[in-house]
Parts: C-alpha cells; sequence; structure tokens
C-alpha cells in the first residue's frame, strides 16, 4: 500500500479598526493579522535512507500546579515507499521541539496515529496503520480462520503502548464491518479520536473490500483500541483513501478525505464531510469537494482558542484555518503554501508531474499550545521523490530530510486574560473544588481547563458538574470561549459575581464555536460554569479547555511581530510596536505570555501606538508598563480627542520619567511640561506598574498602583475623547524600550 499510489488493490496497496462600544463586544478590524504561518525550516537530515511521510503527536503532560512537560513525538518512513518496505524512525523532544533525539524500540510504522487515553496512567497507544500481513507476516498467523474469503490478517493490526520504559506491543487489533463485504485490505490513518465519555475510540480506516470496492470508513472502539467497529462509510468509490477526523468547536467531528481522479496528474482532490453530533455515527454530510488538489495525506486539528486548522498538499504543503472552528465547508481560508520543493525542470519524460515531485506533502499536525501548531514535514518523498536523472530545479534541494514550522491562529476575539500563567502563579483559584475521576479512571486537573488542549483526556470534571473561578482583580468581562461536553441539548451556564457571594446571569449574544459573547461587558471577579443538563458526574469529560475574554488586552490573542489585533489599533500613526513573547524578554518577570512593546526607532522618529475607541465625554484608560533597557528614560500617554470643529487634540497629556519615577502633565497652552504631580510616583519603572486615567469633562484622575497622584484640569480644551496613545518620549532621548499588558479603555 504505498502512500502515494492512486488504487488500493488486495496485493498493492493504496493508494481579521472600529470602535468598542460598552454595548458589545467589537472584533479587530478585517486588516489586523490573526495568523501566523512562516514557511518550514529543516530541522533533521538523513545520510543514508530515505525521511518521509512523518507524522506527529503532542504527549505533553500538564501538572496539577498548572506547569507543563512537554513531550512530542515525530515518526518518518525510512524505507521506499512500499508495503512492508517503509518501517519508521521516532525522534522525541523534552523541549518543544527545540531538539530531536531518536526512540529505541518503537512501533513498526511509528506514530501515524495515537491518542492518549483517559485512564490513571494517561496511557499513550498507537496503532500500525498497516496491517499484520504486511507489517509482520512472519510473526503472526497468515490466515487464521481459513474459511473466510480473505486474508484476516489483511485487516488486523499491532497495538502499541507507552509506558515508563518506551513503547511495546500490545495486543493484535481486529476489525468488523457489519453489513458491507468482507475488506480486501484495510490501513488505519490519522486522528484517533478519545470520545468525551473518555472510554470510546473513534478512527478512520480505508481500503478496499473483496467486491473491488474502494471505501473510507469510521469506526469505534469501547476497549482502548483493540477491538473496532464501523460505524460509518463516510467515502465510497474511486477513490477514496486516507482521512482524518477532528473534533469541531460546535460539539461535532469533521473528517477531510483524499480522492484520487485518474487524470494523471497524482493530484489528489481534497474532500470534507462532517457528522451531525459528536459521537462520529452521523449523519454524515454529503461529502464536498474543497479543492481539485492539496489532498495528499489530509489532517486538521481544533485548537484551545476554538480555531481549526488544515493541512495537506500536492502540489506543495498547504494550510487552511478557519477562526471560528464550526462544522461545514464554509469560511475555510486560504491555501497557504507553507513549504514547497516542486522542482522546475524535466528533460525527457518524468515518472510523474513536476508538481507531484519533491516533498510527498504530507503535512503532520499537533497542538502545541491553544493558539499554535507544529506543523512537520518532508522534503523529498522517499523512494520516487526528488529524481535527479531528468528532473532538476529543486528549490531546496534533493536531501532527505525533516521540515518544522510553528503556526499560530488566533481568533478575532481580542483581550484574553492569561489564565495558565496566572493559574501558575497562583494568582486565580477554583473556589471549593470537587474535582473527581471520570473516564476510565483519569484524575481530573483544575490546571486542565487552561492547559491549551481541548482533548477528553485533559478535561475539568467535578462531582457537581459546576466550577467556580475567582480571578486575581476585577475585569469588565465580554465573553468566553469554552470547550465543554455537555450532558444534553443545553448550553453552558455562565454566572459571575463581584464578591463570590452575589451571582447574576449575564445576558449573551449569539454562540459562535466556542465562542459565547456577552452583550454588554460585565464586571466580575468570579465566574461559575455550569453543565444545566447534568447535576452530577455521569463519569465523562466536562470543561476541556477555558477562555475568558475582558476589556483588558493581554496580548495572547495578538500575534508575536505585528502590532496587537482588536480595541481599534490606528494602524497608520503606529510606530515601533509589536507585540512579544514573554520568551524574548527573560529578564522581564513573567506576569504574561506575551507582551506589547513599544521601542523608540532612534533620534529622527519616535514609537507611538494610538487607538480609537469612538466618541464620548468620559472615559478610563488603563495600562500597565514596564520600562527595560538602559537607554529607557520617558513615557508619554494620554487620552486623544476632538475640538470645536473637529480638530485632533489631546485632552489628556502625561509623561512618566523612568528614572525618577515621577509623573507630569503637559500643557498645550505654554507648550511645557509642568512640575512633578502630587508627592508620589512609581517605586522603580523598571517594575511593573498599573497606570489609571480616569477622565471627565472637566478634569481626570491619574492613579499609579492604586494610589492617587493627582486629579487634573483637561491638558487642553475638547469636546470629545475618541481615543488612547502610548509614545515613547520623543526624538530625544533615544532609545526608549517599554512594555506593556493589560491596556484597556472604558466609556460609560
Amino acid at each position: 500500500m504505498s502512500r502515494s499510489s492512486r488504487t488500493v488493490a488486495v496485493a498493492t496497496a493504496v493508494v481579521v479598526a472600529g470602535a468598542v462600544v460598552a454595548s458589545a463586544v467589537q472584533a479587530p478590524s478585517p486588516g489586523q493579522a490573526h495568523v501566523r504561518l512562516p514557511a518550514g525550516q529543516t530541522f533533521h537530515s538523513v545520510s543514508s535512507g530515505y525521511a518521509a511521510f512523518p507524522a506527529a503527536f503532542n504527549a505533553g503532560v500538564t501538572n496539577a500546579d498548572g506547569t507543563h512537560d512537554p513531550h512530542l513525538f515525530v515518526s518518518y518512513g525510512k524505507g521506499p515507499d512500499s508495503e512492508g518496505d517503509n518501517t519508521t524512525v521516532m525522534l522525541e523532544s523534552g523541549d518543544e521541539g527545540t531538539t530531536w533525539t531518536p526512540v529505541e524500540d518503537s512501533p513498526t510504522y511509528g506514530i501515524v496515529n495515537a491518542v492518549r487515553l483517559a485512564d490513571a496512567a494517561g496511557t499513550i497507544v498507537a496503532l500500525d496503520y498497516e496491517p499484520l500481513a504486511i507489517s509482520d507476516p512472519a510473526g503472526h498467523a497468515g490466515d487464521p480462520v481459513p474459511s473466510t474469503p480473505h486474508n484476516e490478517n489483511l485487516s488486523r493490526f499491532i497495538r502499541w503502548t507507552l509506558g515508563p520504559t518506551g513503547w511495546d506491543e500490545a495486543g493484535t487489533v481486529t476489525t468488523a464491518f457489519p453489513g458491507y463485504p468482507a475488506p480486501a485490505v484495510v490501513r488505519f490513518q490519522k486522528g484517533i479520536l478519545l470520545q468525551p465519555d473518555g472510554e470510546t475510540l473513534l478512527a478512520t480506516v480505508y481500503g478496499s473490500d473483496v467486491g473491488g470496492t474502494y471505501f473510507t470508513g469510521v469506526m469505534r472502539s469501547t476497549d482502548d483500541g483493540l477491538t473496532w467497529t464501523q460505524i460509518a462509510r463516510i467515502g465510497t468509490g474511486a477513490i477514496f483513501s486516507e482521512a482524518n477526523l477532528a473534533p469541531t468547536s460546535d460539539g461535532r467531528v469533521m473528517a477531510w478525505m483524499r480522492r484520487d481522479i485518474d487524470d494523471g496528474t497524482y493530484l489528489p482532490d481534497l474532500y470534507y464531510t462532517y457528522s451531525a453530533n459528536e459521537n462520529g455515527d452521523g449523519p454524515w454530510s454529503t461529502p464536498v469537494r474543497m479543492s481539485q488538489d492539496t489532498g495528499n495525506s489530509p489532517g486538521a486539528v481544533l485548537l484551545g482558542n476554538g480555531a481549526a486548522v488544515q493541512g495537506s498538499g500536492r502540489p506543495g504543503n498547504v494550510i487552511r484555518y478557519k477562526y471560528t472552528g464550526t462544522s461545514g465547508y464554509a469560511d475555510w481560508t486560504g491555501r497557504t503554501n507553507i513549504y514547497d520543493n516542486t522542482p522546475t525542470t524535466s528533460v525527457g519524460t518524468p515518472p510523474r508531474p513536476l508538481a507531484a515531485l519533491g516533498s510527498s506533502a504530507t503535512v503532520a499536525l499537533t497542538p502545541l499550545t491553544g493558539n499554535t501548531v507544529l506543523a512537520i514535514g518532508d522534503n523529498c518523498a522517499g523512494n520516487w521523490g526528488c529524481p535527479t536523472s531528468n528532473v532538476s530545479g529543486y528549490p531546496r534541494g534533493t536531501g532527505q530530510s525533516l521540515w518544522k514550522s510553528v503556526l499560530e491562529v488566533n481568533t478575532s476575539q481580542w483581550g484574553t486574560i492569561d489564565l495558565r500563567s496566572k493559574f501558575e502563579r497562583g494568582e486565580i483559584s477554583y473556589v471549593a473544588p470537587s474535582f473527581t475521576t471520570y473516564g476510565r479512571g483519569r484524575t481530573s486537573l483544575g490546571a486542565y481547563a487552561f492547559d491549551g488542549d481541548v482533548r477528553a483526556d485533559s478535561s475539568v470534571v467535578t462531582t457537581n458538574r459546576s466550577v467556580t473561578l475567582q480571578l486575581d482583580r476585577e475585569y469588565l468581562l465580554t465573553g468566553f470561549a469554552i470547550a465543554a461536553h455537555l450532558g444534553g441539548s443545553d448550553d453552558v451556564t455562565i454566572q459571575t459575581s463581584t464578591n463570590g457571594s452575589n451571582w447574576s446571569t449575564p445576558a449573551r449574544g449569539t454562540r459562535v464555536g466556542s465562542l459565547r459573547p456577552l452583550t454588554t461587558p460585565t464586571a466580575a471577579r468570579y465566574v461559575r460554569i455550569s453543565d444545566p443538563n447534568l447535576t452530577t458526574s455521569d463519569g465523562s469529560s466536562f470543561l476541556n479547555e477555558l477562555q475568558i475574554y475582558s476589556m483588558l488586552d493581554g496580548y495572547e490573542a495578538s500575534a508575536p511581530g505585528v502590532e496587537p489585533v482588536g480595541n481599534g489599533v490606528i494602524a497608520s500613526t503606529t510606530t515601533g510596536a509589536t507585540v512579544v513573547p514573554a520568551t524574548s524578554v527573560p529578564a522581564v518577570d513573567d506576569i504574561s505570555s506575551r507582551f506589547l512593546r513599544l521601542v523608540d526607532p532612534g533620534a529622527d522618529g519616535y514609537a507611538r501606538i494610538q487607538w480609537n475607541h469612538g466618541t464620548s465625554t468620559a472615559a478610563t484608560f488603563e495600562f500597565r508598563a514596564r520600562a527595560t533597557g538602559t537607554a529607557t528614560r520617558t513615557l508619554v500617554f494620554g487620552i486623544l480627542g476632538t475640538a470645536t470643529g473637529g480638530a485632533a487634540v489631546t485632552p489628556y497629556h502625561f509623561m512618566l520619567d523612568a528614572v525618577s519615577g515621577r509623573f507630569h502633565r503637559y500643557d498645550a497652552a505654554t507648550g511645557t511640561w509642568g512640575a512633578p504631580l502630587g508627592t508620589a510616583g512609581v517605586g522603580g519603572s523598571w517594575n511593573w506598574n498599573t497606570i489609571t486615567v480616569e477622565a471627565t469633562a472637566t478634569g481626570a484622575t491619574l492613579r499609579a498602583n492604586g494610589t492617587t497622584i493627582a486629579t487634573v484640569a483637561p491638558s487642553q480644551p475638547f469636546t470629545a475623547m475618541t481615543g488612547s496613545q502610548l509614545g515613547s518620549g520623543g526624538t530625544e532621548p533615544t532609545g526608549d524600550n517599554w512594555l506593556f499588558d493589560d491596556v484597556g479603555y472604558t466609556r460609560p
């Protein structure tokens, strides 16, 4: 069963700036980038044999305190692309993919499919994709039931489990296809899913039956992957083959499928279908052709933020994404090619069209966090990729190697509260939790709600199907992204409180996938999430992932290296402003995973970022700031507005002297900064400080870390406030370097 071939036979193989108003949640402008899809870069090369058809699995473990022990697996074929020859090499990484080491005694065919069970040990299971008659013909009986019309070992497989000492064979997998002809040959494919009950597994297979019909089927197992029964047939005929399952953000299951058409291109079509329920037994939608190519070895994942990512290829290695992650073929964006080794020149007749040479276009995807995915691919497709006798012009050369890229896909919702970091630091906590076990004895942990993992083995489960979370401060909340399994048709119940005693149910807008927006920003320090359908645990998963959004922008939903999304950024006047990960500024306290950074560009300019929030006569501007770098001297900030006639003015204009830690007010009439305000400032500008400006039509109160600094008159006359601004001190001195977090602007 060649992964590149076009037929399956018995003996051969198959083969997104606007105003944010207080009455609604406002998405970023369509011009802002929510996605970062960098080109793949080589990370592993081999000097002999092949390195093709990679697969990946994130086996990382979330601990009770919220910390994470990373553990990634990647495997690839080292032999020719033919049945029984393409055994694998497996690599593992304990540092999120920075370094890799080989794994001894790994599964015969690596980890084309893998899943973690919801048992006490968190056992990881993988199945060989090749049946026993191919993977181990000498070690197993060739035909255990000779009276049947096919070789059973063409539909039986080796199961593997990962234990403390490594990978071990753990039984023989059997398959059944009730109501259909016996299979002639079957192959397991990507995307084994653990169902919400914590016990049932779903997977896809493809192959051909004894009557010569090609098919792709959905399989179910209730004994941890030892016996599988087909519950749906989602593709039938010439020639559906490789498929991949993934959950959707609206509680269904999607499948991406390859279909080969005998047109001589070797570029398979890409099809999409989805089940009407989360159980995968259908009914399934009529498959829709998404592309006339790029259908090779399709894969897909659902992220913790509710977005979905799909990868496949030929030609190239293509990524698609859907911000909402909902079921259905609409709104999948792009076909971004993140790696291409298509040759450009041929002499004579090459073995395939050039577009089908080079990389196998197998794109392995596994989530890293709630908004990032590790993508792995190959440079050449084993023995049939990168021929050199009559083909040339390979842009990435002809070396057998693997490439990787970390993809980032964010939703349009801004203002994410960094629950994961805050939980690790002990700043947020559960109130009187009643965690319990679920599935086959998996212990529930509160940290599972913030680990970015929507898999059912990483779920918060309580005896009363409810959790109460105490935040680190009072926020104006704007919405929730919730990945949850519920015991009925009623949606999750959301309650809020400012004191933990008096509770209310905020009005909600229309749900879109995981996102449950609030119609009006709601003040809260306590949040309660409940399943209204069940009052006691039934042993199934409950809260797989939670994100909470507020009027404060923590930049977790913004792509590093670009201007931040959301809250009405005025891009044309923004300079020197980027979002950076905390790892890029290691000397800074790890209060968040990302920050907004302003860097003075030099003596002929200054860094500035402005926001447009719509017109009002009162507003509160709030942010956390920290100076960094020895050259940092001043920070300018203020509230923007308009005067009579519409001229742009700055109603309230302040400066923080980083060295003294004192604040000054600008007087536009005299063109001067006044004396230091009040008698206090900030204890140290190189520490994090919370700065607040509460402004009205007649005056503004400036506070630092809750202490009132001064109440001042407007810096210049105005008729309306329209936004806010952060900036460096000006053209001189140069080198100002500031970090910001939790930037917010509210108005009546």
